[in-house]
């Protein structure tokens, strides 16, 4: 049934081959199906937390009612008294989507440097494919432990945001000071640096990892819809 929901969703047919009678190839059509971005957008906050999992008990009244209302999104399993909320495969598979990207994927908060890049198109796109690419590692952060925490070059060490070192050559440069947020499925990237010589004079400084800055939410800038 999901299988035929995502076919549907995408405008291809479904193909069944019933178990009693083998000779016949049924094809299903797709019917339209429509998702209001404005809503989807609405449940993004809710959709972010329910990644990794989380506690009913630890949710606002109106994120328990969302996620009651939303079962075509979200899931839930009693767990030890409390109730467990977590988005489902449905909801997974639209964060695929390049057209949800921006409305329900990983947050990006940047700061005055991403803010810059972001308004020029060819330097937006440059850093959005970087910026998946800062997100991939983090699915693995022992095998890229040097690529996140490059910072280690520098001889910092327990900084409160880290260094991930990108592209590099004549493709681009990318340099990100970062700190990750399984949880709220939120990535702040407080600098990034897309030329290597203010990159080698700056980035030693211990000053630019530690401390707060003001961060924009660029998530849907840097993905917006196609």
């Amino acid at each position: 049934a999901l299988g035929y929901v995502a076919g549907a969703f995408l405008r291809y047919p479904t193909l069944y081959l019933h178990e009693g009678s083998q000779g016949a190839l049924h094809e299903i059509p797709w019917v339209p199906i429509r998702i209001d971005e404005a809503e989807l957008k609405g449940l993004a906050p809710l959709i972010r937390r329910a990644m990794a999992g989380v506690m009913s008990s630890a949710l606002t009244e109106r994120e328990r009612e969302q996620a009651r209302a939303y079962p075509w999104l979200f899931e839930q399993a009693d767990i030890d008294g409390d109730t467990q909320v977590l988005l489902n495969a449905f909801g997974h598979f639209l964060r695929e989507e390049p057209r949800y990207r921006g409305l329900i994927g990983a947050q990006v908060r940047g700061g005055s440097s991403l803010t810059a890049a972001c308004a020029r198109a060819d330097s937006r796109a440059f850093c959005a494919g970087e910026i998946d690419g800062l997100l991939q590692a983090l699915g693995d952060p022992i095998r890229n432990r040097a690529t996140l925490h490059h910072e280690a070059d520098f001889g910092h060490r327990d900084t409160a945001w880290s260094l991930y070192k990108g592209a590099s050559g004549s493709a681009g440069v990318f340099r990100a000071l970062y700190r990750w947020d399984s949880g709220a499925d939120t990535l702040d990237v407080r600098e990034v640096w897309l030329d290597h010589d203010a990159y080698e004079r700056q980035a030693p400084q211990r000053s630019r990892f530690d401390g707060e800055v003001p961060l924009d939410d660029l998530t849907e800038r840097l993905y917006p819809a196609v």
